[in-house]
């Protein structure tokens, strides 16, 4: 059990070394191969291919290097804690058949050394890169006789979401060709409130809760290694983790003084 604990703590630090070290080599390697493909898409657009294989892998492309550049960028600013992309987390929630929720709906105990760690680590994130309401807007419209779809996300401290006409202004500055809007669909992802990962078990009123990702879980045997996150701009910063073989120095966070 030990060992499992330690594996699955070890591979949320990973994740976050992972997309960190991919920044640096991505950019520095291809960067001419990068812009030459980015502008033969962005003519491919202008002429009305909106939806061939080179758009769709440019824009594929972009979302990658934005995760890439965020990562890199925490872990220069937050050297001693990990930082995980929402997508990552789903896949190691998945593999390790944990769950996530904001913290109200965690029922386990919290060690003293965990509560010390959230309380530091909360105080030295800066205010600007906590995310506060994340929204995930779908338009749909018409270019070139063509329906089309545009997604994005947009981080804000206001409750209410962006209405269509901003949302439109806001695709067409990255140069989405727009004829005219059909319709918009607006979900929310995320506030700013702590979340943390743990076996479903120590989670009370999930079934009020939507479920998204990797739906409900059969496992005989429960790891009770909770994850604190923060969520920031662009994914979580993981500002705790316990459970069995927790205190190993492997897994402790440094404090910086």
């Amino acid at each position: 059990m030990e060992t499992l604990v330690r594996e699955i703590h070890s591979a949320f630090d990973n994740a976050s070394d992972t997309l960190a070290g991919k920044s640096a080599s991505v950019l520095a390697n291809n960067a001419g191969a990068i812009e030459a493909f980015m502008k033969k898409a962005e003519r491919l657009k202008a002429l009305g291919f909106t939806n061939c294989a080179d758009v769709k892998k440019a824009e594929q492309l972009m979302k990658e290097l934005e995760v890439y550049k965020t990562a890199s960028a925490y872990r220069q600013k937050y050297p001693f804690l990990k930082f995980v992309t929402r997508e990552q987390l789903d896949i190691l929630c998945g593999k390790y058949r944990l769950v996530y929720a904001q913290v109200e709906h965690y029922t386990g105990s919290i060690p003293l050394k965990k509560q010390e760690d959230i309380d530091y680590w909360i105080d030295k994130i800066d205010p600007d890169d906590i995310q506060v309401y994340t929204f995930k807007y779908t338009l749909t419209y018409m270019y070139n006789h063509t329906e089309c779809t545009y997604e994005c996300t947009h981080t804000t401290n206001n409750p209410e979401p962006l209405d269509p006409y901003d949302v439109r202004s806001y695709a067409e500055k990255r140069g989405v060709l727009i004829d005219y809007r059909l319709g918009m669909e607006t979900e929310v992802l995320s506030s700013s409130d702590l979340i943390i990962a743990a076996p479903q078990s120590q989670f009370t009123g999930l079934e009020k809760m939507e479920r998204k990702g990797f739906g409900f879980f059969a496992r005989k045997i429960e790891i009770p290694d909770p994850i604190v996150l923060q969520p920031v701009k662009g994914g979580y910063l993981v500002l705790a983790k316990w459970g069995e073989g927790a205190d190993d120095e492997l897994l402790m966070i440094p404090e910086m003084n």
